[in-house]
């Protein structure tokens, strides 16, 4: 882990990319980078921040950058304005923010509090390749109108953080393909605020996403689509029409690909298969055998045994 005081912040892997637009230091008590990693198109990293007083700054993207901020713990700012425009900034509603490139942002935060963070600084050409043509952003209907949280967006930064907090082996190459994928969306936005194009009726609802995921993504027992859908307050086939339409994926099979990396992870730790079958929900061992191995085509023990052989042979 990189550490950082609060008279070493903004960190030198900013320049080109984020400004202060004022000699104002940021009061920070800490400033923790626990990981960052440059890729083909940009570079992303996971941060933690510690503050005692009210932080008021202001900053500006470079004219080449796109700046994404995935809300991982804590509080966000109690006020994002775009200075030039003297409106509320393109955020999401609370965990997933865009701001895009050659703008001055001032935000304000709450009083005193901790937050971790993901921070994914995108080259605006990765993006504007794939629109029609370069985006104008001085538009107040592109500035203010782009909402991010929800949907394929956050479900993306949502995979680059869990790349980045796993750590394995060919993490830039995943960054890279994520990156791409992201700058997709992003440019699919702008294109369809550009046409005029409403969201497509019977889509998920940002704010019933977010939950859908963090349900999904939390500790403990698998959800259900019942269970899903009651906390969306729908009915399940409805939350699986809209689910599928916002992502292109059965939200079933959503569900199994996030009990496969969970229960990688463990196995990988050497939790026993039964216990790692009962931490995710499953009534046997046999069942949760079945389910994993129709998910990813192999049985949870081999995964266990593999990692003991290969600690076996480096102890």
């Amino acid at each position: 882990m990189a550490t950082r005081t609060a008279e070493q912040y903004p960190p030198e892997h900013y320049s080109g990319w984020l400004f202060g637009a004022d000699d104002t230091p940021i009061a920070f008590d800490s400033f923790n980078a626990e990981i960052v990693v440059d890729f083909d198109g940009g570079w992303s990293e996971l941060r933690r921040l510690k503050w005692s007083r009210t932080l008021d700054a202001t900053w500006h993207t470079d004219r080449r950058c796109y700046f994404l901020t995935l809300m991982l713990d804590g509080p966000v700012e109690v006020d994002r304005r775009n200075v030039a425009l003297a409106q509320m900034a393109p955020y999401g509603v609370r965990r997933v923010r865009l701001v895009p490139p050659d703008q001055t942002i001032h935000s304000v935060s709450v009083a005193d509090g901790e937050a971790r963070a993901m921070r994914c600084f995108l080259e605006a050409d990765l993006v504007e390749s794939v629109c029609a043509r370069p985006p104008s952003f001085e538009e107040r209907a592109h500035l203010g109108s782009i909402d991010l949280s929800g949907g394929p967006l956050e479900w993306l930064l949502l995979r680059m953080y869990r790349e980045m907090s796993n750590g394995e082996i060919g993490l830039r190459i995943a960054l890279e393909g994520i990156a791409r994928e992201i700058a997709v969306e992003i440019a699919r936005a702008i294109e369809g605020r550009r046409a005029g194009t409403r969201r497509l009726s019977g889509g998920l609802a940002p704010w019933r996403m977010r939950l859908v995921l963090e349900r999904i993504h939390a500790e403990g027992p698998l959800p259900n689509i019942v269970e899903l859908a009651a906390i969306c307050g729908l009915t399940s086939r409805h939350l699986g029409r809209a689910f599928h339409q916002e992502t292109g994926r059965t939200l079933g099979r959503f569900i199994a690909a996030a009990m496969a990396e969970r229960a990688g992870r463990m196995l990988e730790a050497g939790v026993p298969v039964g216990a790692v079958g009962a931490a995710l929900g499953y009534s046997s061992s046999s069942s949760f055998a079945h389910a994993f191995a129709r998910e990813t085509g192999v049985l949870p023990s081999s995964i266990r045994d593999g990692h003991r052989h290969r600690g076996s042979r480096t102890s």
